[in-house]
């Protein structure tokens, strides 16, 4: 805002002229450490559910989901005017399925939808500590806006179930290998990648694995700010991913909650700003080290 004023002869403030204008300022923030959720009740990172054969029937087995907090959403550094290149980022869900019996196949997969949750926390009193939706029901000083983004729904039938015999942790290949979307899901196995047994694992009988990659977009119909913290407002989003099978009317599904962060680079004249810092900084570094002590011998270098 401004304002334009003069002083008359009375000495009262007479206003000549003022405007006003909004700006949205988006700040260059850095990737943050992925954070610890074992004893967050916030999210969810692993979940497994016993599945049915029917209605009434007895037990198929157990299904394991699980998640790792995936990289953040970058904003790149465009100028006004400039188009938006796509904001995208990739999760990876690994997928285990422990059998009743000898007899039990692994379920048929459906869908995978993604949501983006987007909260923002805000206090009346500066807080001492990063807020959560727990902590704002019994402080009356502190609220959140919350609002929930869909940002895909993939068909991952087609993604093929890895065979482990007991004992062993690499994958047996499938006996048919139907065409299928190489985006979405890979073949390889790994023992990395092999999720931990279930609570209902039988060591006799084998197993099942499969890994699927879930290409992320932001909306592009959407402004989004990177995450960030202050002592009385916050921003933070966190990653939903529901996985559907196919089965009884009554099949169930999974859904994790991952933390993602939005990061920024800030605009392209910070962008080389900071460039230019670390090339003079390197170049200084490069400097000292070449007055820097050295023992000389037949052989060149040996020692600083």
């Amino acid at each position: 805002r401004v304002k334009v004023t003069r002083w008359k002869d009375d000495g009262t403030e007479n206003v000549v002229a003022e405007a006003s204008k909004r700006l949205q300022i988006k700040p260059a923030y850095e990737e943050q450490p992925p954070l610890n959720i074992d004893d967050d009740e916030e999210y969810c990172g692993r979940l497994e559910k016993t599945l049915r054969k029917g209605l009434v029937k007895g037990k198929l087995g157990r299904l394991v989901m699980e998640a790792s907090q995936p990289k953040s959403f970058r904003l790149p550094a465009t100028g006004p005017g400039d188009a938006i290149p796509p904001i995208t980022t990739m999760a990876k869900v690994k997928l285990r399925f422990d059998p009743h019996d000898a007899s039990s196949s692994p379920p048929r997969l459906s869908s995978l939808s993604s949501k983006l949750k987007v909260t923002t926390f805000f206090a009346s009193t500066p807080r001492h500590s990063f807020p959560s939706r727990g902590t704002t029901f019994p402080d009356m000083s502190q609220a959140y806006i919350g609002e929930a983004v869909p940002l895909s729904t993939l068909c991952i039938a087609s993604v093929d179930w890895q065979r482990h015999e007991p004992g062993v942790t690499t994958a047996i290949p499938p006996t048919s290998s139907p065409r299928r979307d190489s985006a979405l899901s890979t073949c390889s196995v790994d023992h990395a990648s092999v999720p931990a047994p279930s609570s209902q694992h039988h060591p006799q009988l084998p197993f099942y694995t499969a890994t699927i990659l879930v290409p992320l977009s932001l909306p592009a119909n959407k402004h989004f700010v990177p995450t960030f913290h202050t002592c009385i407002i916050s921003r933070t989003y966190a990653l939903s991913l529901h996985l559907s099978t196919h089965g009884p009317a009554l099949s169930p599904s999974l859904t994790l909650r991952l933390p993602v962060q939005i990061s920024a680079e800030g605009s392209p004249d910070g962008v080389e700003r900071r460039r230019m810092s670390e090339r003079a900084e390197e170049a200084v570094r490069e400097a000292d080290a070449v007055f820097e002590p050295r023992l000389m011998g037949p052989g060149g270098d040996l020692a600083r």
